[in-house]
């Protein structure tokens, strides 16, 4: 019938692929609505290649059979890219979790994009929290001039020294001495 794949064609999907792709499609057929979604298609190196697919149904007049158009883009680069940021990105934040060093990074807005888990506890912020808060807004107010003239001097290619606090409630307040410099577009703090 015409809501029946193609018998060979999770042939060319990686075997991984294979279970969800047969799914999407029947669904698809099932509902006559399309899909979008990455896969890896064998490519006639042998090799896997991840492509976005995209299965559209054609409108049907008359007593017509169901008809599908299946366009492959090749997103290869893309995703491969994409997952060796991602890996190392997250090599990277180990990296910083393990110092001892309590150590943010500040968005040119002064958001703060990551903090390490020595910043976290020191600041008293959840290592989940997804940050995006403005990194200011977690220093004690009478410490936020210092820190935004040290992102001033920062910005300008110059390391600025700054004294810090945090206040944790329950807690002493804690003082450090925080360094601040600018790289590769955005602000590190350390301290």
């Amino acid at each position: 019938t015409g809501h029946d794949m193609p018998v060979d064609w999770p042939l060319y999907l990686h075997p991984e692929d294979r279970l969800q792709a047969e799914q999407m499609w029947r669904d698809a057929a099932r509902t006559e609505q399309g899909f979008s979604h990455e896969y890896r298609v064998r490519h006639h190196s042998g090799d896997f290649r991840w492509c976005q697919i995209q299965v559209s149904p054609l409108p049907i007049t008359g007593n017509e059979l169901p008809a599908w158009v299946v366009a492959l883009n090749d997103v290869h680069d893309h995703i491969t890219a994409e997952q060796m940021l991602r890996e190392s990105l997250r090599t990277s934040t180990q990296m910083l979790d393990v110092s001892v060093d309590c150590i943010k990074i500040i968005r040119p807005d002064g958001s703060l994009s990551h903090m390490n888990k020595s910043g976290c506890d020191a600041l008293g912020v959840s290592a989940d929290s997804g940050f995006g808060m403005p990194w200011l807004n977690l220093l004690p107010p009478e410490i936020r001039q210092s820190g935004k003239r040290a992102l001033r001097i920062a910005a300008q290619g110059k390391n600025a020294r700054f004294n810090g606090m945090s206040v944790i409630p329950g807690q002493n307040p804690q003082h450090w001495d925080n360094i601040a410099r600018w790289h590769d577009d955005q602000y590190f703090v350390r301290v």
